[in-house]
């Protein structure tokens, strides 16, 4: 691999961490690997090993590292203040960490951030001044991106879109708190939207596999085979996104939306269920000219925007 000027990227997630070298006309090099490292020692010196690997096969000018990290950040401090699909990450100074690591600029952000600035400049999101980027996966991860700039707020703890409440006396989170959105319209919403089903239903959902077993990556590839419960399945999905993004909407009064992450592969069975519970909730005026659109840059936009932040 070879480059002038470059940038490493990293995006740490609740199952993956995918790291990358980023130049002035986007990703040279990608790898994602398993995470079955959990404790912040064992994790940051994976990140330290990948980040060093990655210098070593290239050649040219590292002008630093973005890292992304799942959580709310004191984007300031470069600490991850917590981070609810991390167990035991809270107030860690991981921009501190990673630079005495690697003796090198190191910039931390939250990792829907860098992937909303990945979508910003290289991806759908281009050339769209104002818009929403939400990850879907583990948990429900956002940007906001306004003016062509990630938007933080006062302590730059904007974005945490997932933890906003869509149901009053719903489930515990694993932030601590009940009925966040996350729980609904993340990988765990199907433990929710089967019992919805009728009793037919859920006796042939039980039969694929077994509630608990069933994965949002079955589901859609069930649904792909135009199978009727996975496709109910996915209308469901929608209706509860689309409630998120009518909050959203009315919150910000912004109406673009770029849908990433890893339930996004089924972005076509759950879309247009989306939009049409936004138009169902919403004034008509907020909601002219919506745009709900899939990310282009697939697992590689937190990376790309981590890596592009510096540069």
């Amino acid at each position: 691999m070879t480059t002038e000027r470059y940038a490493i990227g990293i995006d740490l997630g609740g199952t993956n961490l995918k790291i990358g070298t980023v130049g002035e006309t986007g990703l040279t090099a990608f790898r994602q690997t398993s995470l079955r490292e959990r404790t912040v020692d064992e994790v940051m010196n994976l990140v330290e090993r990948e980040a060093r690997s990655f210098a070593q096969q290239t050649t040219g000018t590292c002008v630093g590292v973005g890292f992304g990290v799942p959580g709310i950040v004191d984007v300031k401090q470069g600490v991850l203040v917590r981070a609810p699909n991390l167990p035991g990450w809270q107030d860690v100074a991981v921009q501190q960490l990673l630079a005495e690591k690697l003796q090198q600029r190191v910039e931390v952000d939250n990792d829907a951030n860098f992937a909303a600035l990945g979508e910003a400049s290289f991806g759908a999101g281009r050339d769209i001044p104002n818009f929403v980027m939400l990850t879907l996966g583990t948990g429900i991860g956002g940007g906001i991106i306004l003016n062509g700039k990630v938007w933080h707020g006062d302590r730059g703890f904007a974005g945490e879109v997932g933890h906003t409440v869509i149901e009053i006396d719903g489930a515990t989170c694993t932030c601590g708190g009940r009925g966040c959105w996350d729980e609904y319209g993340a990988s765990r919403a199907f433990r929710y939207l089967v019992p919805k089903l009728s009793p037919d239903g859920q006796k042939v959902f039980r039969q694929w596999a077994g509630v608990e077993s069933v994965t949002p990556e079955d589901i859609a590839k069930l649904a792909d085979r135009g199978d009727a419960i996975a496709l109910k399945l996915w209308q469901m999905y929608g209706r509860v996104l689309g409630i998120g993004i009518h909050n959203l909407i009315n919150v910000l009064g912004v109406t673009t939306f770029v849908i990433g992450g890893g339930i996004a592969a089924a972005f076509n069975h759950f879309v247009e269920a989306a939009r049409s519970e936004v138009a169902s909730r919403s004034y008509p005026a907020n909601t002219q000219g919506l745009k709900i659109l899939k990310a282009t840059l697939g697992p590689q936009a937190g990376v790309i925007g981590a890596g592009y932040k510096l540069l």
